[in-house]
């Protein structure tokens, strides 16, 4: 009986061994079988985005009509030439050529501070460049890219005497509408920790002449608003915030916009946005 038991013991044992090794083949077998399955989807879902991008409007333009600020100098502005040149034009070819994997043809059209939108709305242009960002009026309505270059806002004062945010506290401050909403004012001075009053402009003149004529005690903007139209004023050098500029898109271009995150995401990676922002001499602090 002893030696029948063991027999069936040993007989057992085997069987289990034998089930182990052909479990463990099956097991690889389907794990290989399950890495050439998803491999195989990404294939797909990689050719189908790549088929999306061929079918879009920026593929489908005999030549892609860029509308660039040109009143920002280094990010935008008008060459000898004539031509739209700057940080901002130099982004978008990269970017476009990038997503499309080849040389577009591309033409630069000058564009106002508030014509992006509408230029995209009635065909004037394909999609615009030049400190657009989420959030503010002049974006509201369209895609945007995520930021392709950070900026800081900064205070601009007529007091030299004033030296830090904090000074701001209960005084009156001036902001841009169209670059700086309501909210987002007040969600900075929540953050700050100050209480001031906010004045909202719709035109960089008439808050010029306000700061100077005392009625403000501080106007905020982007540092390249305030270099550019307030170079006289004093600035306090600790930031407020940070702001994100992107590309502007039509409604609903989601490929388009995906498509073109990669490439801003892979040009910060690889240097390249940090290399044009040298080219035109602009402070580069990453992307918001």
């Amino acid at each position: 009986m002893r030696i029948r038991e063991k027999k069936t013991g040993l007989k057992s044992l085997i069987s289990r061994e034998n089930l182990l090794k052909i479990d463990r083949a099956q097991l690889i077998k389907l794990l290989i079988l399950a890495g050439a399955v998803v491999a195989a989807v990404l294939i797909i879902a990689g050719l189908a985005a790549r088929g999306n991008i061929e079918s879009s409007f920026l593929a489908q333009a005999e030549t892609v009509r860029v509308g660039i600020r040109t009143d920002i100098a280094g990010f935008g502005q008008v060459s000898e030439t004539g031509e739209a040149e700057g940080f901002d034009a130099d982004v978008a070819r990269e970017v476009i050529d990038r997503v499309l994997e080849e040389d577009k043809a591309i033409s630069f059209v000058p564009i106002g501070s508030e014509d992006a939108g509408a230029g995209i709305k009635y065909g004037t242009i394909d999609i615009a460049a030049g400190l657009l960002a989420s959030g503010t009026d002049r974006v509201k309505g369209f895609t945007i890219t995520e930021p392709y270059y950070s900026d800081s806002i900064l205070s601009a004062v007529s007091d030299p005497s004033i030296k830090s945010l904090a000074s701001l506290d209960g005084g009156r401050i001036g902001i841009l509408n169209s670059m700086i909403p309501l909210a987002t004012a007040k969600d900075y001075l929540d953050q700050l920790n100050i209480s001031a009053d906010i004045v909202r402009y719709f035109g960089i003149g008439e808050a010029d002449n306000d700061l100077g004529a005392g009625k403000i005690d501080a106007f905020w903007a982007p540092e390249a608003i305030l270099k550019q139209y307030m170079p006289y004023y004093t600035r306090i050098s600790e930031p407020v915030a940070q702001i994100g500029y992107g590309i502007l898109l039509p409604t609903g271009e989601d490929v388009v916009k995906n498509a073109m995150n990669d490439a801003i995401r892979a040009m910060e990676r690889d240097g390249t946005l940090e290399e044009l922002a040298r080219k035109w001499d602009i402070p580069y602090i990453g992307k918001s």
